[in-house]
């Protein structure tokens, strides 16, 4: 148990630092949003490239690793898929909403902050490798989704959009994000078969890690932006889903099916753990529906996360030697 607090206190206070920071003016209130810029686009893009290209990944089978998250993820957004409309008289498109926030996790604010915390970097390579084609997967199954609600529900494209142009979307948000640009990177980099030079590997190991503790502060700095807005029983649907089966889901496969190396499982494991993400309130807003659904479920999974990812890591170190 103590183990897991070491683990857990520092996370609590670098986002408590970052809250009370914000809310006392010790900060402009922009802060969250200029700080937040940096870890996005510098810190983590860095901090992953750093990994891609240093990371001993001879022997590493990235089909299980693949298969054990995104074998959880589709189940989880089936469920929530199809639960939400069901249980709470819903349109489909509703359902698109609830199933990113079921699924996307909030990987860079505090499922990576967690595993470096958890495990250090070696922790991160089943995740680095996840990471490697998550986004693409999930915006894909977001669109895809999107169009297939639509269709069910009735209703028309956005208005003006050919396939033409959502296949030129998809690639543009591909090919400029900083996560993304970062991972491509590192994995050009290991391709040459040299070493960082010495002023590279210090700089790139001085902005991995402060990454962490930046983005944990940065979340601190903007919880109270999402609030609760009613409609709380769907919100609780998705936090039950992405705080308790989807890591469950996730350990089972790892450990029992894929048989991933502990530190493997364990690093899939606290990352799937992690609470819903902003994706959902962005494509909440893009879609036109479902905000309150996506600003719920992060303003309840953020904080009960501390509390469900506790329990996972005690689950971790009774279960399987990390």
């Amino acid at each position: 148990m103590l183990q897991v607090l070491q683990i857990v206190l520092p996370v609590c206070l670098l986002i408590l630092i970052g809250f009370l920071s914000r809310n006392f003016g010790l900060v402009r209130q922009s802060a969250d949003e200029v700080i937040g810029d940096f870890v996005f686009k510098i810190a983590i893009p860095v901090l992953l490239f750093r990994l891609l290209a240093t990371a001993e990944l001879e022997g590493v089978d990235p089909w299980a690793i693949w298969g054990t998250y995104f074998i959880s993820v589709a189940v989880i957004w089936l469920l929530a898929a199809t639960l939400l409309p069901l249980l709470f008289g819903r349109e489909a498109l509703y359902g698109v909403i609830g199933a990113v926030a079921s699924a996307f996790a909030n990987t860079v604010l505090i499922g990576i902050p967690l595993v470096i915390q958890a495990y250090g970097e070696e922790g991160m390579v089943s995740l680095t490798i996840v990471l490697s084609i998550h986004l693409p997967l999930m915006l894909f199954a977001t669109v895809m989704h999107h169009d297939i609600a639509q269709t069910i529900d009735g209703k028309g494209g956005i208005v003006g959009e050919t396939v033409a142009d959502k296949v030129k979307r998809f690639f543009k948000t591909i090919f400029t994000n900083p996560i993304m640009l970062g991972i491509f990177g590192g994995g050009l980099y290991r391709l040459t078969g040299f070493d960082l030079p010495p002023i590279l590997d210090d700089v790139t190991q001085t902005l991995a890690t402060i990454a962490g503790p930046l983005a944990l502060i940065v979340l601190g700095m903007g919880l109270q932006k999402y609030g609760l807005t009613g409609n709380l029983g769907p919100a609780c649907l998705t936090t039950f889903l992405k705080l308790f089966v989807m890591p469950a889901l996730v350990l089972s496969l790892g450990h029992f099916v894929f048989e991933l190396p502990p530190l493997f499982t364990a690093g899939l494991l606290i990352a799937a753990a992690a609470p819903s993400g902003v994706n959902s309130y962005l494509f909440a807003q893009h879609f036109g529906t479902g905000q309150a659904l996506s600003a719920n479920s992060i303003s309840v999974s953020t904080p009960l996360s501390i509390v469900t990812i506790s329990i996972w890591l005690l689950i971790l170190k009774t279960y399987i030697t990390v």
